[in-house]
């Protein structure tokens, strides 16, 4: 059993720009530089804020927990 229990995967479009496993969520807000409360959002497949939505390049962030764990 893996103590790397979420996935974080940001895509934007076909373009993979990162996909790594993490042990909690503090870690993926962390790594990638958004709030905890955010990255907790995403697992729980809330949309991001609405100003997210103004941005240019819009990109798309993915946090699963893993299955195996």
């Amino acid at each position: 059993m893996s103590n790397l229990k979420y996935n974080c995967k940001i895509t934007m479009g076909d373009q993979l720009l990162h996909d790594k496993n993490y042990k909690n969520l503090h870690s993926i807000a962390e790594d990638i530089g958004i709030s905890y409360h955010i990255v907790q959002n995403l697992l729980l497949g809330r949309k991001p804020e609405k100003k997210w939505q103004t941005y240019r390049y819009k990109q798309t962030i993915e946090v699963t927990k893993n299955i195996y764990d």
